[in-house]
């Protein structure tokens, strides 16, 4: 189907930096489809979260590339956060049993087609069905280091602003590490160092600063019911607010 016709094109896009523009208008088709219900669980089904983060340290690595990074985590958090909402009811519907009224549409309204891509989408392009649903299973060393990556690609935007991507970064932390204590504990780990406010109070440093704030930015996108609300307790277990009181 579409959903994987994108996604094995988006396979083998590389290196991005070259193909940025036709990327971007991929990732716009698949965050908007992705908006679909339908869509969000055929996603799940094939793997599509950790395809999308497999592409996504190549992303963050290159300022040019932010757009794509942005877009690719929008994504993510849309289909991390269907996933979050189907362990809460213990049922995964079918895909196959969701009704997708309309089809995905872009800024303007419109609705927008495969052939947006600008001839990337060619007949026979789509691969097989099988080879779509045969992607291996994310193990957890994989699981940390989308973390790792994540929080490699929050440390270089302390000199850049890059105010939408450090929001899609810090929604989607928690959201990855989900409801693993351990993978819970590396983030707050990596955001250790900058919790003395009294080395904070002498300094003053812009990273500082922007780390303070991306702590807080990472505990507030946590939302009623999601697995990582574990992330609060875990943060008064380690001690992180007496030790920044």
């Amino acid at each position: 189907g579409g959903l994987a016709m994108i996604m094995s094109i988006l396979k083998r896009s590389s290196p991005l930096l070259r193909v940025r523009e036709c990327v971007a208008l991929l990732l716009k088709l698949l965050q908007h489809c992705c908006k679909i219900k339908a869509n969000r669980l055929l996603m799940l089904q094939m793997d599509g979260t950790e395809q999308l983060l497999r592409v996504l340290p190549e992303a963050l690595r290159s300022a040019p590339l932010s757009l794509l990074a942005e877009r690719l985590l929008l994504t993510v958090e849309l289909l991390l956060e269907e996933k979050a909402r189907a362990q809460a009811g213990g049922v995964v519907a079918d895909p196959m049993e969701v009704e997708a009224v309309g089809g995905a549409a872009d800024e303007g309204g419109a609705p927008m087609e495969l052939e947006t891509v600008g001839g990337l989408v060619e007949s026979g392009a789509a691969p097989a069905a099988a080879e779509a649903e045969a992607t291996d299973a994310c193990s957890a060393d994989e699981q940390l280091g989308f973390l790792h990556a994540l929080l490699h690609g929050l440390n270089g935007l302390s000199e850049t602003g890059n105010k939408g991507l450090v929001k899609a970064i810090t929604r989607v932390l928690p959201l990855v590490a989900g409801g693993d204590e351990a993978r819970l504990r590396v983030i707050l780990d990596h955001f250790g160092p900058f919790l003395d406010l009294e080395e904070y109070d002498r300094s003053a440093e812009a990273r500082h600063t922007f780390m303070l704030e991306s702590l807080v930015a990472t505990l507030a996108s946590v939302k009623p019911g999601e697995p990582s609300q574990l992330l609060k307790e875990v943060t008064l277990k380690q001690g992180l607010v007496a030790k920044a009181a």
